[in-house]
């Protein structure tokens, strides 16, 4: 997709350096971790999005005690197309990813909001940046932030693009 000034979405648009490749040989698991809370009307765009990742991935959904019919659908996901679930008491989100991250099966992770969507090929391009060079501890990727109620586009924030003392702080 090409993101044009005025924040619109071109999906349909020709890729200016061809179409991912798909990953080839063995490449690192990747865990995509989403915790949720309350989301029943949400959490399927943002696990079809994680779906639609070609990179080798697990989802991981920790639900933290919802009570709005969230766990009814995730029950119904779980072992469905690589979708883990794990249900909890609520607790809050820094006790959902603690959680997730110690069932986490990855080499690595990549939190995934409940309320938020990859583009196609996401993890395909940040897996790629991570491992290519054993010095890099993380990445981080463009957003496009959308309006809650309407669902129109927002605003752009691209990565930030950082030294490693710097991203070193930003992350602390």
């Amino acid at each position: 997709a090409i993101i044009n000034e005025d924040l619109s979405m071109v999906t349909d648009a020709e890729a200016s350096f061809g179409a991912l490749p798909p990953p080839e040989g063995a490449k690192p698991l990747i865990t995509i971790l989403v915790c949720t809370f309350n989301r029943a009307h949400m959490i399927e765009e943002a696990l079809d999005s994680a779906r639609l990742q070609t990179w080798p991935r697990e989802i991981l959904v920790v639900n933290d005690g919802s009570n709005d019919g969230t766990k009814e659908r995730l029950d119904e996901l779980d072992g469905k197309e690589g979708i883990r679930v794990i249900h909890k008491e609520n607790g809050g989100k820094p006790s959902a990813l603690n959680v997730g991250l110690a069932a986490a099966r990855g080499e690595a992770v990549l939190v995934l909001d409940d309320d938020d969507r990859l583009m196609p090929g996401a993890l395909h391009v940040l897996a790629t940046a991570l491992f290519a060079n054993p010095l890099v501890g993380c990445v981080i990727g463009d957003t496009l932030v959308f309006n809650g109620d309407s669902g129109e586009p927002k605003n752009y924030r691209p990565a930030s693009r950082v030294g490693p003392g710097t991203a070193e702080h930003m992350l602390i």
